[in-house]
């Protein structure tokens, strides 16, 4: 019996043995895989990034993403069906991307790091340095690997949401982050110039003023506050961009779960959100209209807030977020007006008038814009007065039909993205069962919940078209980008999504190809462009270099710094941007809209008029004031870009 009993307990020690020996032969045998694998993705990386370097097609930062784009490649396809094939799940692919991509990221912003180091503070060649930094890319997806992208993924099974063994919470954070993040490093590192409302912004900024020609201050307050944060650097832009998209992805988020919708259905509104035109490819360009965007997602959050809970500070918060608007842009007196005609209308919400809330949000707001008003009474209410020289009078009665349905025909055609991404999770399938699934599928909100968001995500677009209507005025298009913030939850809301859609995962897929195909264009327009396209954009003039040589002719003529620059916006605005102790812009040499320029100091500093073309003497404003002025030189410069350009900008 005894020895019956140790051989019947010893026998299967050979099979655990042979197991455990199977198990160490196939680890070790993925780990010398991934070394190899490594080891030509390093390759990768530095061979196309040294090539496109030294050839002269890129400079040094486009480059290295050039290269890690090909890395990336490389490294996930050799590791997905080789290194780690034991570990891959069918169907899966999708997702292992993804969580790899986040990995390969992470590892890129480390590599950029360096390289950006290597650039600034280092005399050697760019090449060195792209050598030096390309080897972080494979050990950054070696960290990633135990945790990371391939022995977590999880079975292919039918989940509703499209991510299964991912709480919602989660993936709103990694699909929203990854989003902000690529949208603000891609300009980061290829944008050779920033867009014209960035640059106008760091002009206006550098005064420090209530307000300015063309807008309140608080773009440009911004915008001055990241170039010192950067240490003189344009790109803060970029990253105020990406940070008023998150901050609009949280806000809509917790209005999500506010109205009563589940974590997933609050996932899928931000999905949803982010593939509007508005949240893409326009984001790059830091402007009033993008700053709006957590303005008008807050006010609407805050209000709801204040509306269920009626606390104090719910109030205070929102008048002011209120101010904080008007700083940005006038139109926020849009969302106010829609705010205090819901508060009149519907009883529930006006029996807090009786209460110090309300008003104590409109007392917060109307001392906070104190300081602002006065400055428009100083000048005369000089941002009114620049926007009606700027508004677009009816020429015919047609006016007042078409102008009108231009503007909604143009906010369709920017929700085109959702209606992609909801025709990909529904499919012909889903397109023929959609009234029976959305009837099973769809949930009533808490109290009030529709007519809360019906109101906001509709009334302000009714209000903008009635008044197009009326006036016959033309209403630029791009003011309904913070209008549409609801836009996801609404689509969420009355389609009855997800659980409507028969393949959510194809819809997510549609919704990251957008994202792709937005930011290869954003990419494309940076680096690609200039090699096929005739005329140069602004994104490749040379600011940097045109006023770099304009200062220093004038430092060497003058002796002295140069200390004002009058011209156009485009021209003028660069100076101040990047020439030596940022001189201030004298738009159009015109005090009326450049009221902070002491003129007795520009008298006895002198100043400098510039202007673009090939022409003797400047425009018609500036010949009245200088009449005998004619252009002192002349000379050429290059568009940056790696293309040779047909045409380049001069100067007088």
């Amino acid at each position: 019996m005894t020895a019956a009993t140790g051989t019947a307990t010893g026998a299967p020690a050979p099979m655990a043995s042979d197991a455990g020996r199977r198990k160490l032969k196939t680890e070790t045998a993925a780990v010398g895989k991934f070394a190899i694998i490594g080891v030509l993705a390093t390759l990768t990386h530095a061979g196309v990034a040294a090539t496109l370097l030294e050839t002269g097609t890129l400079s040094a930062f486009p480059a290295n993403l050039c290269g890690f784009l090909a890395a990336f490649g490389v490294s996930f396809s050799g590791h997905y069906f080789w290194s780690f094939a034991h570990l891959r799940r069918k169907g899966a692919v999708l997702k292992s991307m993804t969580r790899f991509l986040v990995i390969a990221v992470s590892g890129f912003l480390l590599n950029s790091t360096v390289l950006a180091l290597w650039l600034g503070l280092t005399p050697w060649p760019d090449l060195i340095g792209l050598l030096f930094q390309s080897p972080s890319f494979p050990p950054s997806a070696f960290w990633g690997r135990g945790s990371g992208p391939f022995p977590m993924l999880p079975p292919n099974r039918n989940d509703r949401n499209g991510l299964p063994h991912m709480t919602a919470s989660r993936a709103a954070l990694w699909y929203g982050g990854l989003v902000c993040l690529l949208f603000a490093l891609i300009p980061t590192l290829t944008f050779p110039n920033p867009p014209l409302d960035v640059v106008e912004g760091f002009a206006w900024g550098r005064e420090l003023q209530l307000g300015y020609t063309k807008h309140p201050p608080m773009q440009a307050w911004l915008l001055e506050l990241s170039y010192h944060l950067t240490g003189g650097h344009y790109f803060g832009g970029y990253w105020l961009s990406a940070l008023c998209a998150a901050l609009g992805y949280l806000m809509i988020w917790t209005l999500s779960k506010r109205l009563g919708l589940s974590g997933w259905q609050a996932f899928w509104a931000i999905a949803l959100t982010s593939v509007t035109f508005y949240f893409t490819l326009p984001l790059p360009e830091f402007n009033p209209n993008i700053l709006q965007i957590p303005v008008w997602a807050g006010m609407i959050l805050l209000f709801h807030r204040a509306l269920e809970k009626g606390h104090w500070l719910d109030w205070v918060a929102l008048g002011a977020l209120a101010a904080f608007g008007l700083y940005t842009k006038y139109f926020v007196l849009l969302l106010i007006g829609a705010i205090g005609l819901y508060t009149l209308v519907f009883g529930d919400a006006r029996r807090h008038l009786a209460s110090a809330g309300p008003w104590l949000a409109a007392l917060v707001c109307a001392a906070l814009l104190v300081p602002h008003i006065l400055w428009l009474l100083d000048t005369d209410l000089l941002t009114f007065r620049y926007a009606a020289s700027r508004s677009n009078p009816p020429e015919s009665f047609l006016d007042h039909i078409l102008n009108p349905l231009s503007f909604l025909a143009a906010q369709i055609g920017n929700h085109a993205g959702p209606f992609l991404v909801v025709l990909a999770g529904l499919g012909w399938t889903g397109v023929k069962t959609f009234r029976t699934t959305r009837r099973q599928s769809v949930q009533s909100l808490a109290a009030h919940g529709d007519r809360f968001l019906l109101w906001f995500a509709f009334v302000p677009l009714v209000v903008v078209l009635v008044s197009s209507a009326v006036s016959g005025n033309e209403f630029e298009h791009m003011w309904g980008t913070p209008m549409f913030v609801l836009s996801g939850i609404a689509a969420v809301r009355f389609l009855a999504l997800p659980g409507s859609l028969p393949f959510p995962r194809r819809a997510l897929a549609a919704a990251i190809a957008i994202q792709a195909i937005f930011l290869g264009v954003i990419f494309g327009q940076a680096v690609l462009e200039p090699y096929w396209k005739q005329k140069q954009t602004r994104m490749h003039y040379p600011g940097k270099a045109v006023a770099a040589e304009l200062a220093a002719i004038w430092k060497s003529e003058t002796g002295s710094d140069l200390a004002y620059v009058a011209g156009d916006m485009w021209s003028a605005a660069h100076i101040t941007l990047y020439a030596p102790g940022r001189p201030s812009m004298f738009y159009l040499h015109d005090r009326d809209v450049s009221p902070w320029i002491d003129v007795a100091d520009v008298q006895a500093r002198g100043l400098m008029v510039v202007w673009r073309g090939d022409r003797q003497q400047p425009p018609s404003e500036f010949l009245r004031l200088y009449p005998g002025a004619v252009r002192d030189g002349h000379k050429v410069f290059a568009y940056q870009t790696p293309a040779r350009s047909p045409t380049s900008p001069s100067t007088g």
